[in-house]
């Protein structure tokens, strides 16, 4: 179903028990995307579309050590340089 967002302020619980029996509501509002209205499913429920990224949303970054940094370096260095004219890179 599609309303106005005026219309989901001033009806908001028909609108809640809509969703209660499987509707989806599509809130349309001026010069914005539209909202939408589904119920909620549990958390073990959900299936990811795509993979998940190892330490998103936990705020955990690996920094490496300057032994590590040094060889990375120098592995794109190498990569580059020999992706581009054939000429080290200093």
């Amino acid at each position: 179903m599609k309303v106005t967002a005026q219309y989901a302020a001033e009806h908001f619980d028909d609108l809640a028990l809509a969703v209660d029996h499987g509707e989806v509501v599509e809130i349309s509002r001026p010069e914005k995307p539209a909202l939408k209205l589904v119920q909620s499913v549990g958390a073990d429920s959900l299936k990811l579309a795509t993979p998940r990224v190892l330490g998103a949303g936990k705020a955990l970054t690996h920094l490496p050590n300057p032994e590590e940094l040094e060889r990375i370096n120098r592995e794109w260095k190498r990569e580059l340089s020999e992706k581009t004219i054939g000429l080290p890179i200093k």
